[in-house]
Order: structure tokens, then C-alpha cells, then sequence
């Protein structure tokens, strides 16, 4: 059987079929003589760096936890302890092309669900604490020996401990437990509880697999359904009947109104568009603008850009396109070149010039880079 490159002798199929959100897995020597592509060093020379989301956990001396947030500098590690730290740079997959290189590996979950990398840089007994995340991940181990303790299923009636910043598990037990040692893999599914400890200094890339909270899927369709209302569609009621209290709420008047929240959100086109734009929104940039009009010039090699997201959706033979937030319809033959940047890796020309108008479109837009 032909080794995955980021699931070793694992098939995807099998993973989602056994593992996918349902229990961990630990792949031995997934990516066999797998090395960090950064050292500690240039991980905090990183988080230096004013537009690089960087985090310090440090477990204090009195077993207190502290977070700090970066952009740090030179003094701040000079005053940090000799061990029991941990350095978290995150979206590294945006400024190290080996990493976002590594990522467009997974081609076996829908690459709108990949939220990104995080890489960890932990001292001896470095660690975040024992907590679940609210997303699936996978735990890449880059450098040094890390073991990783896992728990239960969790829920927000969890208990936590009592700290300001970091949600901490209280009293987590644990009934499984390894030691990751470079190459080494473990899939942790979401809202599983975990621990992990450095053993003297380690780095670790975590993969994370991002699910948009119903509040947020909720309230951002109902704003969008909202907005193309007319201020004259109201709550109707021809059919009343003569009510047996005037200040009672009917079990009728109740199923109007369910009956009119239920015909406005049943809108699979608005949705389709809706939801492709959300899921595809930059994270870390501002929403780009589609230019209406754009000079092409010839384009040898493109490549969707560190960072940027883009997705693709087919109904009664109409294509549309979402990039970076953004929905473009498109003419059906553009799919094999919507699919092909999908991927994320390099795309050749030749480019015919219906294919050239919306690349320089992407490129404009900076969702895509030429190489």
C-alpha cells in the first residue's frame, strides 16, 4: 500500500470512517525522519515580530499558570525561567512555506475546515496545561520527546480551573497516555481532553481542523437573511380565530411565527453563497476587494497564497467560486483550473485567457502568488 504523506500507512478512508472525531490516533513515524524546519531560535525571533500571533505559557514555580501575549523581545526570554515554559506561534503555515507545504498534504478533509498551524517550542515539563480544544488536530512532533495524556469527552459543563486567561481543566483524569518522538503523529479529535509535557526541549506542530460555532453560523445567515428583507414583509395572520384570553400567545400564533422564521432562512441559494464566502474568509487579513477590471499579463506559475483560503460550489451546472470571502460565478470550464488551486500547490501555464483574466483577478486580490 502506498504511504500517505501525512497519514503514513493509515488510508484516509479509513481514518474518517474509524477515527475521524469518533477517537484518537497515534501514527508512528507518519512522516518518517521528520525535523523541525525552524529551530527554537528562529521560533522566537518570530515572535519578535509585530504582525506574528505569538503566546508564552509558563508554569510558575508556585504552580500557578501565566500567559503572556507577544510581539515580545529579547529581554522577555532573558527573564524567563530555565524550564516549564512553552513559546506558541500561530498561523506559521502564513510565513513558513515548508509548513504551509506540509498542510496542503491533507487533502482528505475539506480544505475550508483547515483553520492552521500552530508550532510550540517547550522547555523541560514546558506545557499549555491539560484542556480540550473546541477542534479537531493533529500533533506533529518536530524535534525532542513530548508525551501527550488524554482524557475524556468534554462539554462547557466541564469544570475549569480558576484562571483569567487560560481555560485549564480541573481534576482531568487520564486513561491513555504516549511519548511522540520526532516523525511521530497523534490525531486528537475535537473537545477530547489532552495533556502534553515536554521532555527536555521539544517542538511540536499542531494541524488544527476549525468548526464555526452555531452561534456564529446562526447569527452571521440570519444578518445576511436579514439584510435583503423588506422593511414590509411582517408577521401575517388572516386566519385567526377568536381567542379565548386577548393576552393569551396561542399555540397558533406560535406557529406562525416558526412558520415564518422557517420560510426565510429556507433559501438554499442564498445559503450556498453565503456560506461559501464565511467559510473562506481571510483570518488573518483584511477582506480584499474583486477588482471590476484588470490588465492580464502573461503568468507562468501561480499558487494560492500563504494564508488565504478559497472553495468551490456546483449546482444546476453554475460555478461558483469563493476566494478569500469573496463569490465569483463562473463559466463551468473554469473548474479543472478552481479545482487544480485548490490544492494549494503550484499551477502551470499555459493559461487560456478566460483562465488568465481570473487568475490576474486572484492575484490582484493577493489570494494567489506567482512563483
Amino acid at each position: 500500500m502506498t504511504r500517505h504523506p501525512f497519514l503514513g500507512d493509515i488510508s484516509p478512508a479509513t481514518f474518517l470512517n474509524e477515527y475521524w472525531q469518533k477517537k484518537p490516533l497515534l501514527l508512528k513515524q507518519a512522516i518518517p525522519d521528520f525535523s523541525s524546519f525552524l529551530n527554537g531560535d528562529e521560533l522566537a525571533g518570530l515572535s519578535l515580530e509585530e504582525e506574528i500571533e505569538s503566546r508564552l505559557v509558563i508554569r510558575e514555580a508556585n504552580g500557578e499558570w501565566a500567559l503572556q501575549k507577544g510581539p515580545f523581545n529579547e529581554e522577555s526570554f532573558a527573564e524567563l525561567p530555565k524550564d516549564h515554559w512553552s513559546l506558541l506561534i500561530q498561523g506559521a503555515d502564513q510565513w513558513i512555506d515548508e509548513v504551509n507545504a506540509l498542510m496542503r498534504e491533507i487533502d482528505f478533509i475539506p480544505s475550508w475546515r483547515i483553520d492552521d498551524v500552530m508550532i510550540s517550542y517547550a522547555t523541560d515539563g514546558g506545557s499549555v496545561g491539560p484542556h480540550y480544544d473546541n477542534y479537531d488536530v493533529f500533533l506533529l512532533q518536530a524535534e525532542g520527546q513530548r508525551t501527550w495524556k488524554l482524557g475524556h469527552f468534554c462539554d462547557h459543563t466541564d469544570e475549569l480551573q480558576s484562571h483569567p486567561q487560560l481555560k485549564l481543566l480541573s481534576n482531568m483524569v487520564f486513561d491513555q497516555e504516549y511519548i511522540l518522538e520526532p516523525g511521530d503523529m497523534l490525531y486528537v479529535p475535537t473537545r477530547l481532553a489532552h495533556h502534553g509535557v515536554s521532555q527536555g526541549n521539544s517542538i511540536s506542530y499542531s494541524f488544527g481542523f476549525r468548526a464555526p460555532a452555531t452561534t456564529d453560523i446562526l447569527g452571521r445567515f440570519c444578518d445576511e437573511i436579514s439584510s435583503h428583507l423588506h422593511p414590509e414583509d411582517r408577521y401575517y395572520d388572516a386566519d385567526i380565530q377568536l381567542p379565548s384570553h386577548p393576552a393569551e400567545i396561542d399555540a397558533e400564533a406560535l406557529n406562525r411565527v416558526r412558520e415564518l422564521i422557517q420560510q426565510s432562512l429556507d433559501q438554499p441559494e442564498t445559503l450556498r453563497r453565503w456560506f461559501g464566502s464565511f467559510v473562506t474568509e481571510p483570518k488573518h487579513d483584511e477582506m480584499p476587494e474583486l477588482p471590476e477590471d484588470v490588465d492580464m499579463t502573461p503568468l507562468d506559475t501561480v499558487q494560492l497564497s500563504p494564508g488565504h483560503r478559497i472553495a468551490y460550489c456546483i449546482n444546476e451546472n453554475e460555478l461558483q467560486f469563493f476566494a478569500d470571502g469573496i463569490c465569483l460565478k463562473l463559466d463551468n470550464a473554469l473548474l479543472p483550473l478552481c479545482k487544480k488551486l485548490g490544492y494549494g500547490k503550484p499551477v502551470h501555464s499555459p493559461f487560456p485567457p478566460p483562465e488568465l483574466e481570473l487568475l490576474t483577478k486572484l492575484l490582484t486580490m493577493g489570494t494567489i502568488e506567482e512563483l
